[in-house]
């Protein structure tokens, strides 16, 4: 595995998205990990349309999406974004090249040329223990971590969501 220095930043991420081709992004979680400190960010993000596949997976629709983002899309928040990005020296997510390929393309919408830095993505990491490509769940399983220690460190990170 490649170094990448004393104390690096380093960004993990996720999103749920409208479909499976490049569409857009409608929540966008990260945590950016850097020295002794962790930010967490979660933008929900209005968006014209979400495929009913998409809909089954993370539950959105137009109608909740456009509550929770008080109306706001990805322009609103990608200066935000893309500076948290831009610096980070490793960006750590689950199936990486999807969420990759999203995020580039929501930040070429915008007129912002964004070149993923380096990544690690944990299922393909993974897939060398389990012998398959895990799901998150099934990662969470194997890596023996319990539902309500990843619920209450998420609402220590994010808030409750209120």
């Amino acid at each position: 595995m490649k170094t990448v220095g004393k104390n690096p930043k380093i960004l993990f991420f996720d999103t749920e998205t409208t479909g499976i081709n490049p569409g857009n992004i409608c929540q966008l979680s990260y945590i950016i990990a850097e020295k002794d400190c962790l930010k967490a960010k979660n933008f929900f993000l209005k968006v014209d349309y979400i495929s009913p596949g998409a809909i089954k997976v993370h539950g959105f629709t137009k109608e909740i999406l456009e509550k929770l983002s008080k109306g706001k899309g990805f322009k609103d928040f990608s200066e935000e974004i893309y500076n948290d990005f831009k610096d980070a020296k490793v960006l750590v997510g689950h199936n990486i090249s999807f969420d990759n390929k999203f995020l580039k393309k929501e930040f070429e919408r915008n007129g912002v040329n964004f070149e993923p830095k380096d990544s690690f993505c944990t299922m393909w990491h993974f897939n060398q223990f389990l012998a398959k490509r895990p799901r998150l769940t099934e990662l969470g399983t194997y890596l023996k971590i319990e539902s309500d220690e990843i619920e209450k460190t998420a609402e220590a990170l994010f808030g409750s969501g209120d």
